[in-house]
């Protein structure tokens, strides 16, 4: 009490104490720490550089301010202001041809070395002005400066530059000298294109000019090869094509380059240009092989890295075309008529019948299909269930021979599915199914009883009966059997060749133990008398004790398991746990994630769809489609033959290469019975060799009779001194310093948005722009500016009217600027560019854009003064030439119609309509709808069998869907001299099997799904034949499970049934219940129901799923000499049945029966040994006891282990041998010898008195075994 009241004090005073501590301090670095941060934060110095306000693993720790140039033919000179964050080199203006001289830090002169190609000087954190000269003999025509640099101030013989020419490389054109006059108005032109085969045939020709002199107007021709139509125009300098073709450009000096891409009005075979004012051009040609394989003709080929055309062509093959040369096409094979052979993998388990006549399959197909789009399994297999991707599908007939099969959609197979095999089990099909396979692998289980002796058909299969024989087994056994022969006759030589060879794989059995003992036998034939021959003695009767030692459990087990073979052990120690294994069809019944939980992402904003908000990914609709498709409710989805639980002896399987669907296997097996001769067969054969070798082998004993050596060892072990170091407790522990890391490099926790922009005002007139760009920064952090390094740029950018401090500008060409934790306005001022019109892109897009605007319409921001993408301003008064160099806008409009068939329970068409050319102008079209194609979606305006599509300028996509009446073929045509190329795409629901004519298909797979696409020339057709699989007539419900646990009491027997259900449309389950029963409760899936018995028959509700079912009852019955399991009706065979009896601790059981998987007695096996021991020992004489007292003495010793017993007759045969024979010999051995007689006798009295107590005071132990039974449990399986 004393001790209890203790340890209650100490309780109360800890939490006492607990309770008052103060909470620790979580947010806060313990100041212990603090000398520790640097070590931790080694390496990640520039983890403390300002991020993008969107992106916290982008750090920018460098940032340039304007770059000032004042350069003239001598030379020149720079500065520009850095904000550097970590120590690092920064790159100067300059190369190797134009280093920079006298460069200075801050004022003070520092070294400048080379990196990455371009001068660099070393900057620690903090801001620095960098300056330097240049000294040249003539202005250069480009200069590098670094790339990052966001504004350039540039000087040119004092005459400053408005619009720098500048690339996103860091590449500055500066303004060339005056010019001679030899040197005025030169025009260079080279011509290079692009032909890609595409649908339609698509060129796009690249002009790469030099223009020197006065600024002008210049005429390019040859822009437009022969039957083509202009489709894009790309060009910085003003620029328009006339109706014939030729090029008009507005000129100024430089270099440039113009960007005009056509299309074909038809099918292409050849292809030359109009005209080749310019000499001969290289041409590149991008293939299309999906859309067809061509050989190009005509004109002859060139090494593509040797040319100067653009790098990403150089990855195409390259041609020479002079004037007057045709590149011709010569077509080796259109669309894709023969894709790539299907690459599937098979894993199939077999279950073998407890009585051997059928298979329960299991099979897991993997991998990808190309060319079938359906599986079937050949007869006489017989198909129950199939689930792809965790979802059931229906078995239908498929082929002219109407083999039952499945429907298969996806490219990405994953098929699992349950078959029976009713027939002999000699021959049975590899595969089953009527496909080949690339790989197939097996596991056969075979239940309690039965051996496998070999396969045929199969190149790998480990485990068998012949198998396990190597080369040395093979050589021992004969050795073995060839010695007994020489050793005595012929006879026995036969006899032992059959004993060790059908004893030698059996578990348990002797080996080696055979050697020793003829080698003993052998040696004793010729072996002298003396001291050697004493000691061949004694090896000689230590291999027949160790022999007989071994045999006798070897032939007890063999006895056992050959009656009993649930008692056998497994290689794999693998047992019967049917309630510890889910089952294969519970894995199938693993449902699939929702379909709402898929990603979805939001559309382009400038798509006009006509279904809803556009709020809706393409694949998001796509997969609700889907989910409609396949769900048929009339539809009578198998559920299955259901798969075994059990696991006993298993072996594996294995082909090399591929496996064909004809291929055979064929088994030899041992049924139980044919097993239990065979193990009586051992049992017998062993005991006459052994019997035999008594006989054989001479023994003498020597006349000294017993002595004894006994030695003693006694090992030390002393540890060794540990040799790591030892650790100083003034450190931190490694885990604390990873949590310290973790914090001091913890993500601000505004990201991904640090940064908004309220409000943009746009101020722009004739010659000016001018930006106020509302900043609202949350830490500081690197913000976007409107426009870009091609369109437009400022020439001064201010942060709340002060130059801002960091500026740079990305490989994208965007202008970011470093703004600090606060409320704050960048000023962004600029000379607006010459054209007609010219885009402010936005990557930072603010809720609210004022603009005041003179002379220019303003087009992108919506009337709440939002914006979706960039804003587009076009001149609406001209000052120049400009309003006749307009872009792309009065090119001809473009389109790409495609249509998306979906064949579901109802047919769906989807029709999406994309603009190729560029935007800017409306686009007003008349698409035809297909045969029986009726439009449902609101505000589309169809007239005679046509909609009528209207595109503002800016909408880039619109789509509609429509329903399709269903019939047996659906024709699609092309229609002809039309603005657009049409695309078909076919998605089909396993309920229908297509067949289609026509064009070949250019892709057969979308994303891992059958959606077979086509791309027509105008005219051409499809025509898809559609028809409906008939189902397989198969059982809708399967019971996976029944189990059966009773529990008998004194007055009445209580029942639990539980059944797992699988049913596929659900509906009423009869169970018909033993009679005189008094019914507690039903439990469906976990939940009580007032259910009732009507006579015997219990009617219970099922739902299309799985379920489980708990029925509970109580049956009067006193308890009697024999128990039986009462009679229950449930409906349907069990593929997994179970009984178990929970037995009262106060129940003798004698013997128990049932089916063969179940509990033995093995208790009369044991009494069958002692009593045949009993006799045995009777006849030894030198000890008192006779048969009957062995007998009685054996009946107590059944409760104790078998080892007990044996040192307990030992201890009585070594006494009756001392009684007989004293002990001789020295004062060593007679000691030594009593002491273990003394040691012997304690032992043997303390097994008798467990005996005793065992067997007096309780009930006995029957040594019940099997299937995980034991003497309180009883289970049949």
């Amino acid at each position: 009490m004393k001790v209890l009241m203790s340890v209650f004090s100490a309780f109360l005073i800890l939490t006492m104490a607990a309770s008052a501590a103060p909470l620790p301090d979580t947010d806060t670095i313990p100041p212990s720490l603090d000398p520790w941060k640097a070590w931790v934060l080694h390496g990640e110095e520039k983890r403390f550089c300002p991020t993008s306000y969107n992106d916290g693993e982008t750090f920018r720790c460098v940032w340039p301010s304007a770059l000032d140039l004042d350069l003239d033919r001598n030379g020149g000179r720079f500065n520009q202001q850095w904000l550097v964050f970590v120590e690092g080199r920064v790159p100067l203006p300059g190369s190797e041809t134009h280093w920079p001289l006298n460069v200075k830090v801050d004022e003070k002169p520092v070294p400048v070395v080379k990196k990455n190609g371009m001068p660099s000087v070393l900057m620690t954190p903090g801001r620095h002005r960098v300056e330097g000269t240049f000294v040249w003999h003539a202005l250069p025509e480009m200069i590098r400066i670094p790339a990052k640099s966001g504004l350039v101030n540039l000087s040119v013989d004092g005459r400053k530059i408005d619009f720098p020419q500048l690339d996103s490389n860091g590449r500055l054109w500066l303004q060339n000298r005056k010019q001679s006059p030899a040197e005025q108005d030169r025009l260079d032109i080279r011509v290079c294109r692009l032909v890609n085969d595409t649908i339609p045939m698509r060129i796009s020709t690249l002009f790469q000019i030099n223009v020197s002199g006065r600024a002008r107007e210049i005429t390019l021709q040859g822009a437009l090869p022969e039957h083509f139509i202009p489709l894009s125009l790309d060009s910085r300098l003003p620029a328009r094509i006339s109706p014939e073709g030729e090029l008009f450009v507005q000129a100024r000096p430089g270099r440039w380059e113009i960007r005009v891409m056509t299309r074909s009005k038809g099918p292409v075979q050849s292809v030359k240009p109009a005209r080749m004012p310019y000499g001969e051009e290289i041409w590149a040609f991008q293939s299309q092989n999906q859309l067809r394989m061509v050989k190009v003709e005509g004109v002859p080929s060139v090494d593509a890295t040797r040319t100067d055309i653009p790098e990403n062509w150089k990855r195409f093959p390259a041609f020479i075309v002079r004037p007057g040369d045709q590149m011709r096409f010569k077509e080796i094979r259109r669309g894709d008529p023969e894709p790539a052979p299907d690459q599937i993998s098979l894993k199939r388990t077999w279950w073998l019948d407890f009585d051997g006549k059928g298979f329960t399959i299991r099979d897991r197909i993997t991998g990808t299909m190309s060319r079938q789009w359906y599986l079937a399994m050949n007869p006489p297999a017989i198909l129950g269930r199939v689930s792809v991707d965790g979802s059931d599908q229906l078995i239908t007939l498929h082929g002219k021979d109407q083999k039952p099969g499945v429907e298969l959609r996806k490219g990405r197979l994953d098929l699992v599915a349950e078959s029976r095999f009713e027939a002999s089990a000699k021959d049975v099909p590899a595969v089953g199914w009527d496909h080949d396979f690339e790989s197939v692998t097996g596991v056969l289980n075979l239940p309690p009883g039965w051996r496998l002796l070999t396969v045929d058909g199969v190149d790998a299969m480990p485990g068998t009966w012949f198998s396990r024989w190597t080369l040395l087994d093979l050589f021992l056994v004969l050795i073995i059997s060839l010695s007994v022969w020489r050793l005595w006759n012929w006879r026995w030589g036969l006899l032992a060749l059959l004993a060790v060879g059908l004893t030698w794989h059996e578990p348990g059995s002797p080996h080696l133990v055979w050697l020793h003992l003829l080698a003993a036998a052998a040696l004793l034939r010729f072996m002298p008398e003396g001291w050697m021959r004493k000691i061949i003695t004694l090896w000689s009767v230590g291999s027949f004790i160790t022999l007989v030692a071994l045999a006798i459990p070897f032939i007890v087990h063999q006895v056992r398991w050959g009656i009993y073979p649930q008692l056998e052990p497994v290689a794999s120690h693998v047992r019967l746990q049917a309630r510890q294994h889910e089952t294969a069809g519970q894995a199938m019944d693993k449902a699939m994630p929702p379909l709402e939980d898929l990603a979805a992402k939001k559309m382009p904003s400038r798509i006009k769809s006509y279904v809803s908000s556009g709020a809706y990914t393409r694949k998001r609709v796509h997969a609700r489609q889907q989910a409609l498709m396949i769900q048929d409710p009339n539809a009578l989805i198998q559920t299955g033959p259901g798969l075994p639980r059990w696991k006993w002896r298993s072996f594996r399987m294995k082909w090399n290469g591929p496996v064909e669907k004809s291929q055979q296997i064929h088994m030899w097996m041992l049924s139980p019975a044919v097993n239990l001769v065979l193990c009586f067969v051992r049992v017998f054969l062993l005991a006459f060799l052994i019997f035999r070798f008594t006989g054989f082998l001479r023994w003498k004993l020597p006349q000294t009779a017993f002595s004894f050596a006994a030695v003693l060892v006694c090992v030390l072990l002393i540890p060794g001194i540990a040799a790591g170091e030892t650790r100083n407790t003034c450190y931190p522990p490694d885990t604390i310093l990873k949590t310290l890391k973790q914090r001091l490099l913890e993500k601000p926790d505004c990201l991904p948005d640090c940064a908004e922009s309220p409000q943009m005002k746009l101020t722009v007139d004739p010659d000016r722009v001018m930006i106020l760009f509302k900043i609202h920064a949350a830490i500081e952090t690197a913000v976007p500016l409107p426009g870009s390094l091609d369109l437009w740029r400022p020439a001064r950018v201010l942060m709340d009217g002060s130059p801002a401090a960091g500026l740079m500008r990305d490989k994208g060409g965007l202008l970011w600027v470093l703004v600090p934790a606060g409320i704050h306005t960048a000023t962004l001022i600029g000379h607006t560019p010459a054209g007609s019109s010219f885009r402010l892109p936005l990557a930072f897009k603010p809720r609210k854009v004022i603009v005041q605007s003179d002379g220019w319409q303003v087009e992108g921001i919506n009337p709440e003064g939002r914006v979706e993408g960039g804003i587009k301003l076009i001149r609406t008064r001209q000052t120049s030439k400009d309003d006749f160099f307009r872009s792309a806008g009065t090119l001809p409009p473009f389109l790409r119609v495609e249509r998306m068939l979906s064949l579901g329970l109802t047919w769906k068409v989807r029709t999406t309509v994309r603009r190729v050319s560029p935007a800017g102008t409306p686009v007003v079209v008349s698409v035809p709808l297909i045969s029986g194609e009726a439009v449902t979606t609101a505000g589309v305006n169809v007239l005679d069998e046509q909609v009528q599509v209207n595109m503002d300028p800016g909408v880039r996509e619109i789509r509609w869907d429509s329903t399709l009446q269903q019939k047996n073929v659906i024709k699609l045509k092309a229609p002809e001299d039309v603005p657009w190329t049409e695309t078909w795409v076919l998605d089909v629901s396993p309920v229908w099997h297509c067949e289609t004519a026509g064009i070949p298909v250019i892709h057969h797979q979308e994303s891992g799904h059958w959606r077979p696409q086509w791309q027509p020339w105008p005219g051409e057709e499809v025509l898809i034949s559609v028809s409906r699989p008939e189902a397989v007539p198969g059982q809708t419900v399967t019971i996976d499970a029944a189990s059966l646990t009773l529990s008998p009491g004194k007055r009445f027997c209580k029942a639990d049934l539980s059944l797992k259900i699988r049913s596929s449309r659900g509906g009423q389950h009869k169970i018909v219940l033993p009679g005189g029963i008094r019914l507690q409760q039903v439990k469906i899936s976990g939940k009580t129901l007032p259910i009732r018995e009507q006579g015997r028959d219990l009617i219970v509700p099922l739902r299309p799923g799985s379920q489980d079912v708990e029925v509970n009852w109580h049956r009067n019955s006193a308890l009697s000499i024999a128990m039986r399991a009462p009679a229950v009706g449930i409906g349907k065979q069990a593929v997994n049945a179970d009984v178990v009896f929970q037995m009262p601790g106060n129940r003798w059981i004698l013997l128990t029966g049932g089916p063969r998987l179940g509990p033995a007695v093995l208790f009369w096996s044991y009494l069958l040994v002692i009593v045949i021991a009993s006799i045995a020992l009777g006849r030894v004489p030198w000890t008192p006891l006779r048969t009957g007292s062995w007998l009685l003495l054996g009946l107590g010793l059944t409760q104790v282990h078998p080892l007990v017993s044996i040192m307990i007759v030992g201890w009585l045969l070594v006494l009756g041998m001392r009684g007989k024979n004293p002990l001789p010999g020295g004062w060593l051995s007679f000691n030594a010898g009593q002491i273990i007689l003394v040691f012997w006798t304690l032992a043997a009295l303390s097994g008798l008195y467990v005996a005793i107590q065992t067997g007096l005071l309780g009930i006995p132990n029957m040594q019940i075994s099997g299937n995980d039974s034991s003497a309180f449990r009883l289970h049949w399986t």
